[in-house]
């Protein structure tokens, strides 16, 4: 991938902010769960959109989200996070470790899967 590739991802990318979990008892033997905004990043936002995944889709599966992220952004399995401009959630469904660019490559940048995740009220 060349210099002006990457500068067109990074130009598509958007702010964000992971969010926190904290579980604080609830007076009545459970748990009362918040979450706050923690660091910002920024990602850039693609769909799986193959015939299986529509197929898929249509019969109950979520959406399926490949973010894009520089390799210093780390996002593991099951962090959450907010996409600023419209406060979408998403949930990563693998490891950003796991698909990155090698070391000697000139491209910076990593790969996750994520789905829309709805809060816990």
């Amino acid at each position: 991938m060349s210099k002006f590739q990457q500068d067109m991802i990074e130009a598509t990318m958007e702010d964000n902010h992971f969010l926190i979990e904290t579980k604080d008892p609830d007076g009545a033997g459970g748990w009362h769960t918040t979450y706050k905004e923690g660091l910002p990043f920024r990602a850039s936002y693609g769909v799986i959109s193959s015939t299986e995944m529509l197929i898929a889709e249509a019969s109950g599966l979520k959406r399926i989200f490949v973010i894009t992220v520089r390799k210093n952004t780390v996002i593991a399995k099951d962090y959450i996070w907010r996409r600023d401009k419209d406060g979408a959630t998403f949930r990563a469904t693998s490891n950003s470790i796991d698909a990155q660019s090698p070391d000697f490559a000139t491209i910076d940048m990593a790969q996750v899967t994520a789905e829309r995740w709805d809060l816990p009220k």
